[in-house]
């Protein structure tokens, strides 16, 4: 999750005198959760899911476990990213492997949202659909840079989602079931 925040200041009555004023922490207001916002809001700055839940005691367990397995999970990625750049196939298919078993947890928890539903299924079709076959470096980068974003950004709406998963398409993914491609055959024919 990002939440978009701006600093508001109250009127100067609550100022100590010479401008200063008596709480010199700013008040905090969310504005949204769509970047789109961004844009329009000059003051605005953005908090990832991290810096929001950084004590994760007050927060759902769903929202805990998917902020800690998506935090593993970006472990595993990396470390595979790491020996696939210096070609150890067998330590990167097995950080790949450790981090697919991690994915049907993760679709246990797709409640917190359809954004994060929707990529964590096109993950697990697209570990799926390779059958055995080892991912390729460009594969794994776009494997880690979606489950950072879905770790810094937990509530992703539907249309950033897809966005997402489309860059997953382009790496060479494929994000279907392939018995949806039976179907369409048997529909055209």
């Amino acid at each position: 999750m990002v939440a978009i925040v701006s600093s508001i200041r109250k009127p100067s009555a609550e100022t100590a005198g010479e401008g200063d004023p008596k709480n010199p922490a700013p008040n905090v207001k969310i504005l949204g959760a769509d970047r789109d916002e961004t844009t329009e809001q000059s003051n605005a700055w953005l908090i990832s899911t991290g810096e929001l839940y950084a004590n994760l005691e007050g927060v759902s367990s769903d929202m805990r476990n998917a902020i800690r397995l998506l935090s593993v999970g970006t472990e595993r990625l990396e470390e595979a990213l790491g020996a696939s750049r210096r070609q150890e196939t067998v330590a990167a298919d097995d950080a790949l492997q450790r981090f697919q078993g991690m994915l049907p947890e993760l679709f246990c928890l797709r409640s917190l949202g359809d954004g994060y539903g929707m990529i964590i299924n096109a993950l697990l079709y697209a570990f799926e659909n390779l059958e055995g076959t080892p991912l390729t470096e460009s594969q794994i980068n776009a494997v880690v840079r979606l489950v950072k974003k879905v770790r810094t950004e937990l509530f992703l709406n539907i249309n950033i989602a897809a966005e997402a998963i489309t860059a997953l398409e382009s790496a060479g993914l494929v994000v279907e079931p392939r018995e949806l491609d039976v179907l369409a055959d048997l529909l055209d024919g």
